[in-house]
């Protein structure tokens, strides 16, 4: 079951509370191709109460985000539910994986709408429709 704020467990806070802040995107890679960070101009914002932000810093965009996460699983799951601005995409869900080691952030996303059966599941080179995210924690943050 994924974990959300507010649980009962110490654990799932201390998990949500660890990815909470400024995540810039270093590098990812998509059907094959590895794209940069100048490419990707990318930052996520993660909340400990399950909201997120992805910032286009380049075009000033942002979208937003609910996310859950399950840290009892390996690897760890994380489920990325789109809210807005977009309303015809409003709660279009990815179903990942992540790894979170000191600064570092590892995110593998399945495709957009898949189902369980769809979800990554090692961190490993992204198969056909997978998004690899590798994210360093924001100096400011």
């Amino acid at each position: 079951m994924p974990l959300l704020a507010g649980a009962d467990d110490e654990t799932p806070r201390d998990a949500l509370k660890a990815l909470s802040g400024k995540w810039i995107v270093e590098s990812s890679e998509t059907l094959g191709k590895k794209i940069t960070k100048d490419e990707l101009p990318w930052e996520w914002t993660f909340t400990a109460d399950g909201k997120a932000v992805l910032t286009d810093r380049k075009m000033g965009k942002e979208s937003q985000y609910t996310y859950t996460i399950d840290n009892s699983k390996s690897p760890q799951t994380i489920d990325i539910i789109y809210q807005g601005p977009e309303p015809t995409l409003k709660n279009a869900k990815q179903l990942g994986i992540y790894k979170l080691e000191n600064n570092k952030l590892t995110i593998l996303l399945g495709k957009p709408g898949g189902t369980e059966k769809d979800r990554p599941k090692e961190l490993a080179a992204p198969m056909e429709s997978d998004f690899l995210m590798r994210l360093e924690r924001a100096k400011d943050d």
